[in-house]
């Protein structure tokens, strides 16, 4: 999927974050440039990642229902109403449904994140503590650590 700068509109608000976090992804010729220099194995990791992140949030934009998220909430709550008129009415409310795409969104990102920083790299695997995984399993989500592990999972065997 070809995420343009130039779109005007998104189906949900869950559509919108997940395009828009494709977005600020930084194209690895730019971020890996220097490393490619002195750390060439480093550099083409970097680029399966970069790869990797992309396939993913296209999959996601695709089929968000697939991955737990809730597209379509939010625009049901507001019913056509503009955000601020709701929040002025029901602040509390209107702030909970304007974050939870967010939120369900950095259920994914955010473990990606946790295991790369708490796992070591041994022959080509990914290998976590059984006390560092149960602290991210811990970790309180959006959508349960069972459903995101295993979309994730299957992405990466879709993936490979």
């Amino acid at each position: 999927m070809d995420f343009d700068r130039n779109i005007e509109g998104f189906p949900t608000m869950v559509h919108r974050d997940i395009y828009m976090t494709a977005l600020h992804l930084k194209p690895p010729e730019v971020t890996l440039a220097e490393i490619e220099k002195n750390d060439p194995e480093l550099a083409k990791s970097g680029r399966e990642l970069h790869a990797f992140l992309t396939e993913l949030l296209a999959d996601m934009y695709k089929d968000p229902c697939s991955y737990g998220m809730n597209p379509g909430e939010y625009e049901k709550f507001m019913n056509g109403r503009r955000y601020n008129g709701v929040k002025r009415k029901q602040p509390t409310k209107a702030l909970a449904f304007y974050k939870k795409s967010g939120a369900e969104l950095s259920s994914y990102l955010g473990l990606l994140k946790e295991i790369a920083l708490h796992c070591a790299i041994k022959d080509g695997c990914c290998i976590l503590s059984a006390g560092d995984f149960e602290k991210i399993k811990k970790q309180k989500r959006a959508i349960p650590f069972e459903t995101v592990i295993k979309m994730l999972e299957k992405k990466v065997c879709d993936y490979m």
